[in-house]
């Protein structure tokens, strides 16, 4: 059963579900991505075409860990850090089949957006949530 907090996130999610080009956001520094990834859940909805709309959760530990649930309910767990220029990069040990992807972390109308650093796309819309909110 989905929460009326759940459900209110995901309605504040699809507004900002765009095409996957270039972010019109403001790019975070470093250490306002440390800030706000360190120690909390990622909420995220991909705006990957063939997964739209679907919506997973990472728990970004502390020490550069994270455990991943997939919108198939399916977990994973990997690594993730943030660079000198201020990219989040994260690698799954299955997921992504194992790739290393960076992206830029850019803020929009109270949300964010992962502006993949290869191609300028624009893959994911999340919010944040204090601590391990899904218990991963």
């Amino acid at each position: 059963m989905r929460t009326p907090a759940f459900l209110a996130t995901l309605a504040l999610i699809a507004g900002l579900a765009t095409p996957s080009h270039a972010a019109d956001g403001k790019a975070l520094s470093a250490d306002s991505v440390r800030g706000l990834l360190s120690g909390n859940t990622l909420i995220g909805e991909t705006l990957l075409e063939r997964f739209k709309g679907k919506v997973f959760h990472v728990f970004l530990k502390d020490d550069g860990t994270l455990v991943i649930r997939n919108f198939e309910g399916g977990k994973d767990t990997g690594t993730w850090e943030v660079t000198a220029e201020g990219h989040y990069c994260s690698q799954y040990r299955e997921t992504r089949k194992g790739m290393r992807r960076c992206y830029a972390v850019k803020s929009r109308d109270g949300k964010y957006l992962l502006e993949n650093t290869a191609d300028g796309s624009v893959t994911t819309v999340f919010t944040v949530a204090k601590g391990n909110a899904e218990g991963l």
